[in-house]
C-alpha cells in the first residue's frame, strides 16, 4: 500500500505518486503491476490512466523493463486480435475494433491508451471473460462452466 510520509495527502505532488507507482521506495524493488481501479465512463480516470501509463513506459523503456497494459475492456478470446493491431500492425483498427468488440466507450475513453502502446510497442492483454460465459454462469452458475471446460478438452484430442 502507499504510505508517503507527509502531513497531509494534498502535499503529495503527482509526480511522487508516479514514480512510487512505477519506481517504488529507493533500496526495495520496483513494483511488478499496478493495479487502476476505474468507473467505466469516467474521462477524468481515463485521462489519469493514460499519464500513469506514459510515465511507466517511460521509466520501464530507461530501466529496460517489459511493460504491459492489461484492459477488462477485452475479452480474452480476443488476445490475437489485440496483438495483430497493436504489436505486429497487421490490421486496420476498424478491422480491429469489429472483431475485438470493444465498448461503447472506446474511441473516447480506452483508444487513447490502446494507441500509446501500439506506438510504443507495448502488449495490450485482454482481461475479462468473453460474454458467453458471464452470460453462462448468470444463468446457469458457476458449475455450467464445468461443462464447457471437459468439452473443450475433448476437442483438443
Amino acid at each position: 500500500s502507499l504510505h508517503v510520509k507527509a502531513p497531509s495527502a494534498a502535499e503529495v505532488k503527482f509526480a511522487e505518486l508516479l514514480d512510487f507507482a512505477c519506481v517504488g521506495r529507493k533500496g526495495e524493488e520496483a513494483p511488478r503491476a499496478i493495479l487502476l481501479g476505474e468507473v467505466h465512463d469516467d474521462k477524468v480516470a481515463h485521462n489519469l490512466q493514460l499519464r500513469v501509463l506514459q510515465h511507466c513506459a517511460a521509466v520501464c523503456r530507461s530501466q529496460g523493463r517489459r511493460l504491459i497494459l492489461s484492459l477488462e475492456m477485452f475479452e480474452v478470446d480476443v488476445q490475437d486480435v489485440l496483438d495483430e493491431y497493436v504489436i505486429r500492425k497487421a490490421i486496420r483498427e476498424e478491422d480491429m475494433l469489429q472483431d475485438a468488440r470493444p465498448w461503447g466507450n472506446y474511441k473516447q475513453d480506452y483508444r487513447p491508451l490502446v494507441e500509446f502502446c501500439r506506438a510504443q510497442g507495448i502488449r495490450v492483454v485482454a482481461a475479462n471473460a468473453p460474454r458467453r460465459y458471464v452470460s453462462l454462469v448468470s444463468r446457469e452458475g458457476t458449475r455450467s462452466l464445468q461443462g464447457v471446460l471437459a468439452n473443450a478438452r475433448l476437442l483438443e484430442q
